[in-house]
């Protein structure tokens, strides 16, 4: 499991309705949660997962993950994908770890959640809250996702991004909060550019949610031959 892609976008955007029973994993693509080993409350710092994750035979996934500050609402985000199967049931402890939000004091809960999308049938939801000082859980919850989840669009395509940019909500439009996109990254675009009302050309861009996002095409780099096409 590698991290393909590093992800500024707010927790608004993943919408999902959850469906009452709890999952169950057998033959299942889906993403657990077990623990939260290393407790920390410095800003900046890192927080470790141990996890356990399947990807069924002839389905894809993506692995959307967060890190909320339960006192402040502050969060962190990330994306690992696409995870194709047949892969798992495997177990990594520690197998990843995310930023720690800013203005995270000690005693704090800090609340890891990961959405594992699937092509194929429903998806899954796993949470963990815990104490900042000493990973001690509070609580913990899994269960499946009422629809698919976000899907690639269509037609999109990997690109290389060159400039740091913020993420726009729509051509010449507004940023979205401090959500950005930066140089070196590589991002699935629309690979048909649009002109906005400053006259420039936008490219839209695939951030993991509903509601895509636009950033100046100027930033995408064009295409390599015999990649990303």
């Amino acid at each position: 499991m590698r991290r393909l892609l590093v992800v500024g976008i707010i927790v608004a955007i993943l919408l999902v309705v959850l469906v009452p029973a709890s999952a169950s994993t057998t033959g299942q693509t889906y993403f657990r949660l077990d623990s939260l080993p290393d407790g920390s409350c410095t800003p900046g710092g890192l927080v470790e997962a141990s996890f356990t994750y399947a990807v069924r035979d002839g389905d894809t996934s993506t692995h959307y993950w967060f890190l909320y500050n339960e006192r402040t609402g502050a969060s962190t985000t990330d994306v690992v994908g696409s995870i194709f199967g047949p892969e798992g049931p495997v177990s990594f402890d520690p197998g990843f770890s995310m930023t720690i939000p800013a203005g995270t004091q000690a005693g704090d809960q800090l609340t890891m959640k990961v959405i594992a999308t699937s092509e194929r049938e429903l998806g899954t939801g796993s949470t963990i809250t815990v104490n900042c000082n000493d990973g001690s859980v509070v609580s913990t919850s899994f269960y499946n996702i009422g629809d698919l989840g976000p899907q690639l669009p269509s037609g999109f395509v990997q690109r290389l991004i060159t400039c740091d940019t913020p993420v726009y909500d729509s051509p010449a439009g507004t940023p979205v909060g401090d959500n950005a996109i930066l140089a070196g990254q590589e991002w699935h675009v629309n690979p048909v550019a649009v002109d906005g009302a400053d006259g420039q050309s936008w490219t839209e861009v695939f951030v993991g949610g509903y509601n895509n996002g636009y950033i100046p095409t100027s930033c995408v780099a064009p295409a390599v031959t015999g990649y990303g096409q």
